[in-house]
This record gives C-alpha cells, structure tokens and sequence, in this order.
C-alpha cells in the first residue's frame, strides 16, 4: 500500500483556493449603464468608488473604462496618494464607521464627493452574500446608485474630541463612585458611623475627621489611616479632572449656538445640552420628535402578536450618559416645585401623581418630554417659550386650532404674546 505525501500544508491549500475564487469573483455583471446620462448627472460627473474602511488594507469596488468591475485592496498610503493626485474626481461611498469622519475630511479637501451610508446597508444590499470586505466595497458602489440608502452624519474634530471627554467623565465618575462605596463601607466597618458619606465631599470630610479623631493614638490605627489617605488621594485627583472636563464642556458651550438654545429649557444643563447638540447636529435628517427620542434609545420596547402590543422595559440603545443626564434633569424639575403651594408646571404634577406607585416612570416620562422639547427648539431654531409649550414652564397659555377660529388668519406669534402679556398682568393685580 503506497501512501502519498503533500508537500504542501493545508493552510497553504486553503489560501490558494481562497485565491482562486477571488480571482474568478474579479469580474462581476454590470449593474450600471455607462451609457445612460442620469446616472452620471446624478453623480456630478464623478466616477464612482465603494470603499470598505478597515486598519491597515482597505477594499476599493469601482468600474474601469471598459465597464468591467474591479475590486482592489489598497494599503493607507496608496490610498491617500491616489485621492491627492486626481483631485476632484471621485465621488466615493463610505461606511459608517471607525475612521469615516477623517476620510471624508480628507476627500472633500481634495475636491471628491462623499457619501457616508449607516453600517447596516452592506448587510442589507448584500443578505445573501458572505460578509467580508470583498462584497463590502461591492455593496457600497452600488449603494451611490440607490436613492433609497440613507446618508449618517459624521464629526468634526472638535466634535469627537468632546465626545470623546464625555465618555472619560463617566468613567471617572465611575471610578469617583467606587472610591467613595469604599470609603462609606470601610468607615462603616470600623465603627464610624456618625460620619455621613454621600458624594466626593463628604467622604473627604469623613476621611479628615476620621484621622483627627486617631491621630493621638495613630500606631494603632496606622494602617487604617494608610488606606483613607489612599481614598482620598484618589478621590481628590478624579474630583480634579471631573471639574477640568466640565470646564471644557463649559467652553465649548459658549461658542455653540445649538448648546446655548438647549440651556434654554428648563431642567436641560451643560450635561445635556452639549450630547445632544454634538448627536443632532442635522436636525432635518429627524422627520418628527418620536423619531429624534427614538434615536437616542428613550424609549420603551414593545412585543406581541396577534394584535396585542406589550410595552417593555426602556431600550438598551442610545447614550447612557444622556439617560442619566435626562433623568436627572427630571428629578430636578419635580423637585423645583415640591414644597411650594404651585407645582412647577400642571403637566409635570399630573405625571407624578399618575405614577406614584412607580416614581421612576414619572421621571422617565418627563425626560422624554425634555427630548422632545429640545427636538421642538432646535427645528424652530427659536429659544424655549413658556407660552407656546408650558408642558415645563411655569405660565399655561397655549392656543388650540378648536379653540381659535381666526388661527390662520391672525399672527401666532403675536396672539401668544397678548395672552403672555395679559396674563402677566392678572397675575400682578391678583
């Protein structure tokens, strides 16, 4: 019986028929006329380009003179010399992801067009294809053909330099929180229970107190003061670099004019108006304000059949700080009219008492309102009114369609301020 040996290892077996098959895949069927003049009047007389991002080796689709299809891999350099030396030329598609904000910064520079598609359009144009960056490039120059795919925003510099701050300040406030539970809980553990540990402060307070108490007796207690003098290193240092945080944010608030409507309404502050005025930077891609909720995950999720819907719990999509921020907002809003004879506004007292058995939902409720408020501000491009919108103000005077026959016929804007102003006036003589 005579055996038989392969020189060759099996990886090396499977690469070359790896290879083969993209070689007989290097020329795919026209789906585009050269002939027909829309398409390229659509295009702007660019040639078109799918270009699937990655690390180090990017996939390049495009169709040559001869109307064959080509797809390439190119390495970073020969990337940026191509888009540098034929300037104008191009009219490229893109991914939405790592790395799509600077190569669209870069191709516009160089006079190309560019198309920034969502990620999930190469898994929807290509559902019965394998996912890898071959059929990427592929779908992605199809993709500048179908008016149907939608365009997402990317950053500037700027802009990902402060998100990037934001998602370090949760972080450290994470870690802020975890030094302070260590804190109140070794205090505890010891026996120190007069001091009262809530935030960065008080555990600071409760760690000076702690070693003026013992310092008489401070060989005894050595290494207990060893590990609070620890906490309160750390807990200096990350209150520091939260304070420098909010103090960039509180910058780039003051040039930004989306951020300076946002502060407008009230219970939003710098923490929330800056997220949102860096995610909504094109507020005409939001066709209403559920959409514009939606797409910050504050909302609840629904499922069912047969015709009953069952609401869930709140969707895990979206920015977890801006939930957190919103909720806070909301707690401050009802908190502004707890002891006083009014409530902050009858919309806000109605959603509480609805949900007193579940407080959390109340808050939720009014900070999706927030959302949509702020979605109102920023369409308008108009500062928070509480006459046309008192759901969080103070003054209700809202005008109907019903109640107004003449609603089209009269100025708007001048009815409100009538009803503004009288009512200013009877709540002066009352």
């Amino acid at each position: 019986m005579t055996t038989h040996t392969y020189s060759t290892s099996p990886r090396a077996i499977i690469a070359s028929h790896n290879q083969k098959i993209s070689q007989n895949r290097a020329v795919q069927p026209l789906t585009v006329d050269l002939a027909d003049q829309s398409i390229i009047k659509e295009l702007n007389g660019k040639r078109p380009l799918g270009l699937d991002l990655a690390t180090k080796k990017y996939r390049l689709c495009y169709q040559d003179d001869f109307g064959r299809m080509i797809n390439v891999e190119l390495r970073k350099n020969e990337l940026r010399k191509m888009l540098r030396e034929t300037p104008g030329k191009y009219h490229l598609c893109i991914e939405g992801c790592s790395g799509a904000s600077y190569w669209e910064r870069f191709a516009i520079e160089n006079g190309h067009k560019v198309k920034v598609v969502p990620g999930y359009v190469t898994r929807k144009l290509g559902w019965n294809q394998p996912k890898d960056d071959f059929n990427d490039a592929y779908n992605l120059y199809n993709a500048l053909f179908n008016p149907l795919v939608p365009s997402c925003q990317t950053r500037t510099e700027d802009e990902l330099a402060i998100s990037a701050l934001i998602s370090q300040k949760e972080a450290l406030l994470k870690s802020l929180n975890e030094q302070v539970n260590k804190t109140r809980s070794f205090l505890i553990e010891t026996g120190e229970y007069d001091c009262v540990v809530k935030g960065g402060g008080s555990a600071v307070q409760a760690i000076e107190l702690y070693i003026s108490n013992h310092i008489h007796a401070a060989s005894e207690h050595k290494r207990s003061i060893r590990c609070l003098e620890g906490f309160k290193r750390m807990i200096l240092s990350l209150t520091r670099e939260i304070d420098e945080i909010n103090e960039t944010l509180s910058e780039y608030g003051q040039t930004n004019k989306q951020v300076k409507l946002l502060l407008t309404i009230p219970g939003v502050g710098i923490e929330t108006a800056v997220p949102i005025a860096i995610g909504a930077k094109n507020i005409e891609r939001f066709e209403s304000a559920r959409q514009f909720q939606a797409y910050w995950g504050y909302h609840p999720t629904h499922g069912g059949s047969g015709g009953e819907i069952e609401m869930g719990k709140m969707s895990s999509n979206g920015d977890r700080a801006l939930k957190r921020t919103l909720y806070e907002s909301a707690l401050s809003l009802n908190h502004q009219g707890r002891y006083k004879d009014e409530p902050r506004s009858e919309w806000i007292y109605t959603k509480v008492t609805q949900n007193k058995a579940a407080f959390k939902k109340g808050m939720i409720v009014i900070g999706a309102k927030i959302l949509r408020t702020a979605y109102g501000v920023l369409k308008t491009g108009m500062p928070y009114n509480p006459a046309i919108d008192n759901s969080l103000g103070r003054i209700k005077t809202k005008i109907h369609k019903r109640s107004n026959p003449k609603y089209k016929e009269q100025n708007i804007n001048a009815v409100l301020q009538n009803k503004y102003e009288k009512e200013l006036t009877l709540a002066a003589l009352g």
